[in-house]
Formats: structure tokens, C-alpha cells, sequence
């Protein structure tokens, strides 16, 4: 009887996995359709197109620190490791390799969310994921990896998040995993450390959301240190960032755990999203901004905007909660 019992959940199990393979591809699917069409109509590819320059850079043996910035108007600020990443997908034209490259990053993220249940897929609707989609940005792999085990060392790409990611989840896979990859870059590219400091340097209009108006009662998160969306949460409003609305994907996926409060999250970051276009255009009265100045304006209006309508609205979930420890965020058990 035990026997059977096994057997049965057994299958049970790689019924329900199946399922999250198959909802993950159609997903991802979906999602390389939906690039094409923003590629289109942009006509570019957002921040991607600086991460395709630095990846075909690397598949052609030149330094993605001198080739990546050639037509971007600041530097390239990011590791080598995730040049490295992009390389995988950087010897297709551009607009493909942004379909590629995002429809991998969601069908893994929905492939992640999907082993607590549905309840979090309101988060693929939210300002955050319309955010990373339009600009190609790093968030959705990024949360991905803190839901799928074999991805956990993805977390230096982009180190900022990253460390927030590994004070949420500091597995031993996460930690010497990431290190492992670090040490590799290096290996190949010995003086990328040394270029990437110095990108960083160049790169203005950064602060924590722990600084703005509110921002200090987010350390609030750290009377429930014990729970992996807590140490996310403090983590995030510490790291100095560019305050992009995508960056706030790891929340919305990982903080709730109703439908009620995903939904709520995702409406949240939508209005946060809208309500920072308005505010952008207003700003400029008609005129086109440069890059810098769009740039500066983004991060001065869109700030207060996500720590009013994500960062506290995810405080205020988290001190409803026991401060006590809960299962892995990428445990393997189904």
C-alpha cells in the first residue's frame, strides 16, 4: 500500500510539473510574439541593445566595455558575466535576440511562480513586467533565479539586485555558485573588473529607495529578518539602483501570498508605471529630452512613486506576518 501511495504522488508530482512546462512554454511563446510586436513598434530594442553590442563584442574576442558604449550615450555598466549571458543569444539580429532572450526569461520566471500555485502570475501583469519587456531589462531572469535552483549564480549579473537577491536566499549553490562564475570571468577577461569599476563610476542618477520620502520605514523589514521576502524587501530599499519600476519584479513575484494581494501589487505597480509617464512628459512640456535628462528625470519622479505604491504597500504585507523561517524560495521539492 505504502508502495502505491508513493507511486501515486509520485505521479502526481510529474503531472503537475508537466503542467508548469507546458504553461511556461506557452508563456514564453506568447512572450517572443509580443517582443517582435514592441520591437516594432519602438523601432529599437530599449537597454537591450546595449547588452546585444557587449554580447556580440564578446563573440568576436573585443571588449564590450569599449564596443558596448559606441552608441549609447553612457557607459556599459554592467559585469562581464552578463555579456557572457547575452553572448548565448547575441549572434541573431538584434530584435530576434530580444524576442529570444525575454521569452527565455518569463517562461523560466512562470516556470518558478507556478510551483506555489497561480496566485503569482498576477505579477506578469504588472508595470514592473511591462517595464523589463519594453526596455529589455534583467528583472524577470533575475527573479527567475531566485525560484529555479540551477539558475542561483545568474545573481551577479547584475550585482546591485544580485545582493539582494543572495540576503533573500543565501544558499550555498547561490553564493559559491555566483563565485564560481565571477572567478571564470575573470579567467577569460582579466582586466573586465577593473573597466566595469570604472563604467560605475561614470554612472550618475543612482540612489536607494531607503533615502527617499518614506523610505526609512522600510527598515521596518528587518523586524522580520527571519522570513526570505523580509530580507528581500530591506535588501532592495539598501542597494544603490537607478530606481527603475523593473527592478521591483522580484517583490510583486515573491511578497504576496494571495491572489487578492498579487493583484493588488500588480495594480499598484501599474498606476506607479502610468502615473510616472505623465509625470515624465509633464515634465518636459512637449520637448525631447536628451538621454541624460530623461534619464535624471526618471529617477527623480519614479522613486517616491515606488516606494509609495510597492515598497511600502509590500512593508506593510510583510509585518502581518510571524518573524519566522520559511522553505527555500527555490526548494526542489514539488
Amino acid at each position: 500500500m505504502n508502495s502505491l501511495l508513493g507511486t501515486a504522488r509520485a505521479a502526481s508530482r510529474f503531472v503537475i510539473k508537466r503542467e508548469r512546462l507546458v504553461i511556461a512554454s506557452g508563456i514564453g511563446l506568447l512572450t517572443f510574439g509580443l517582443a517582435i510586436v514592441v520591437q516594432g513598434a519602438q523601432g529599437n530594442v530599449g537597454d537591450f541593445a546595449q547588452q546585444h553590442a557587449a554580447g556580440r563584442a564578446v563573440l568576436s574576442g573585443r571588449d564590450p566595455y569599449v564596443v558596448a558604449p559606441q552608441s549609447w550615450p553612457w557607459p556599459y555598466a554592467y559585469p562581464f558575466p552578463s555579456a557572457l549571458v547575452v553572448s548565448l543569444v547575441a549572434g541573431l539580429p538584434q530584435a530576434i535576440a530580444f524576442a529570444a532572450f525575454m521569452s527565455a526569461a518569463l517562461a523560466l520566471l512562470v516556470y518558478g511562480l507556478l510551483r506555489a500555485g497561480w496566485y503569482r502570475l498576477p505579477a506578469l501583469a504588472s508595470g514592473a513586467t511591462v517595464a523589463a519587456l519594453s526596455l529589455g531589462q534583467w528583472s524577470p531572469l533575475l527573479t527567475a533565479s531566485l525560484l529555479v535552483a540551477p539558475l542561483a549564480p545568474l545573481w551577479v549579473v547584475k550585482p546591485n539586485i544580485g545582493l539582494a537577491l543572495v540576503a533573500a536566499s543565501p544558499t550555498r549553490w547561490r553564493i559559491l555558485g555566483g563565485v564560481v562564475v565571477l572567478a571564470g570571468s575573470v579567467a577569460l577577461f582579466p582586466t573586465w573588473p577593473t573597466s566595469w569599476l570604472a563604467a560605475l563610476s561614470a554612472l550618475g542618477h543612482v540612489r536607494s529607495p531607503v533615502f527617499l520620502p518614506g523610505g526609512l520605514l522600510l527598515l521596518l523589514a528587518a523586524t522580520r529578518w527571519r522570513r526570505p521576502e523580509a530580507r528581500l524587501l530591506l535588501a532592495l530599499s539598501l542597494v544603490p539602483q537607478t530606481l527603475s519600476i523593473a527592478d521591483t519584479l522580484p517583490l510583486l513575484c515573491l511578497v504576496p501570498d494571495t491572489l487578492r494581494q498579487a493583484l493588488t501589487l500588480a495594480l499598484l505597480s501599474q498606476l506607479a508605471g502610468v502615473a510616472s509617464r505623465l509625470l515624465i512628459l509633464d515634465a518636459f512640456d512637449g520637448r525631447a529630452p536628451t538621454p541624460h535628462e530623461l534619464l535624471a528625470t526618471d529617477s527623480r519622479v519614479t522613486g517616491p512613486l515606488l516606494v509609495a505604491l510597492t515598497y511600502l504597500p509590500c512593508l506593510l504585507l510583510v509585518l502581518r506576518r510571524r518573524n519566522e523561517v520559511t522553505p527555500p524560495l527555490d526548494s526542489t521539492r514539488e
